[in-house]
């Protein structure tokens, strides 16, 4: 499947780049020919499910591992130049710090290694580290030593900082620590390429965020662009019960309060007031980072047989994708909620596969007849 890919504002030269990467382990495929690239300045959230991909490209980018085919490439140079990884932090998925070292000489050990680390008295303030200077690493909780990883990572004043899963284990006063050096970090200039699986972090720190599933971009683009691009709207209101008015993909009501996913949100409030339905404090909302997510992922995972870029070129491709979008995402949504689908999607859908095979194969059927003219 083609990424959907949309401009923005950024510096055009990268920090950190995969060229058409290939990664696979024990013959199953991590990688499949990603392109990804991190600029300079910015900060980027890598979003994917689990197994998308996501450890992967960051141990290439890192240099910890060397792709099977393609090009990884890191401030210009190669990931695994010594005088490069000098300028980069990283905090890995899991840290496997000494359990008898205490942190101060944790601290000390990683800081001598930079020729202008930031003091160590700044580190344990930024990252309320001063309590735990003193205990050995074996005896901190989970979210202790993620607080530690992350503070390591930015000890020696790197250019890049690489983060996969920091908030991971945090609790609600560290996360907004961590958020809050994060983002002064990205305001002095630094740039940062962040992994996560809480879309809200996503959405409160990342200027730019790229989906993956299965080894392949699948999206990319500002928040902003990424919801709007899935064609829905949150209308949300105070009401007894959620009204039977439509378009509606999705629906929630939790303590007195309807949320009402739709594709036409001036459409559904005319409707609302015609229905004549008691309702209060009403909003019209964009879609959330959340079910962009789930729309995305639906496409990813249709995208070898409902849409192919040698068929749907341009605006018949960017169509096929809206229309299919709501259909998948109206399927995942109930799967969610343990309820069965409705019919109509299921058919819509049954019946857009069946054209993708038929068209997949002619299109393959054509292009091995041009091979051999």
């Amino acid at each position: 499947m083609k990424a959907v890919t949309t401009r923005s504002s950024r510096t055009t030269e990268p920090a950190a780049e995969l060229r058409r990467v290939e990664k696979a382990f024990a013959g199953k495929m991590a990688l499949a020919g990603l392109d990804l690239a991190l600029f300079r300045h910015e900060f980027l959230a890598l979003l994917g499910p689990n197994g998308a991909g996501k450890t992967t490209a960051l141990s290439l980018l890192l240099g910890l591992r060397k792709p099977d085919r393609g090009e990884a490439l890191l401030l210009g140079g190669s990931p695994r130049d010594e005088d490069i990884r000098r300028r980069i932090g990283a905090t890995p998925q899991t840290s496997a710090f000494p359990p008898g070292l205490r942190v101060r000489e944790i601290v000390a050990f990683v800081s001598a290694h930079y020729s202008d680390p930031v003091p160590e008295s700044e580190l344990y303030e930024r990252f309320d580290l001063g309590a735990l200077a003193g205990r050995q690493v074996g005896g901190l909780s989970g979210g202790e030593q993620r607080r530690l990883g992350t503070a390591l990572a930015l000890l020696g004043n790197p250019e890049v900082v690489f983060l996969d899963e920091p908030s991971t284990g945090l609790d609600v006063d560290s996360r907004r620590l961590l958020w809050m050096t994060l983002r002064s970090f990205h305001r002095r200039g630094g740039t940062v390429l962040l992994t996560t699986h809480y879309l809200e972090e996503a959405e409160a720190l990342a200027k730019r965020v790229a989906v993956i599933n299965h080894g392949r971009l699948v999206a990319e683009g500002t928040p902003e662009e990424i919801t709007g691009r899935i064609g829905l709207r949150r209308v949300r209101f105070r009401a007894a019960a959620v009204p039977d008015i439509e378009p509606v993909a999705r629906s929630v009501f939790e303590e007195g309060v309807v949320t009402i996913y739709t594709p036409d949100s001036d459409l559904l409030v005319h409707r609302l007031v015609e229905a004549r339905c008691g309702f209060s404090e009403l909003e019209v909302l964009p879609a959330r980072l959340e079910e962009a997510f789930i729309v995305y992922l639906g496409l990813a995972f249709g995208g070898g047989l409902f849409v192919s870029p040698r068929l749907f070129p341009g605006v018949l491709e960017a169509m096929s994708q809206c229309l299919v979008s709501r259909h998948i995402a109206e399927l995942a949504w109930s799967a969610a909620a343990n309820e069965p689908g409705p019919t109509a999607s299921w058919f819509w859908l049954a019946g857009y596969t069946i054209v993708g095979f038929l068209l997949a194969g002619w299109g393959y059927r054509r292009d091995e007849g041009k091979r051999y003219r």
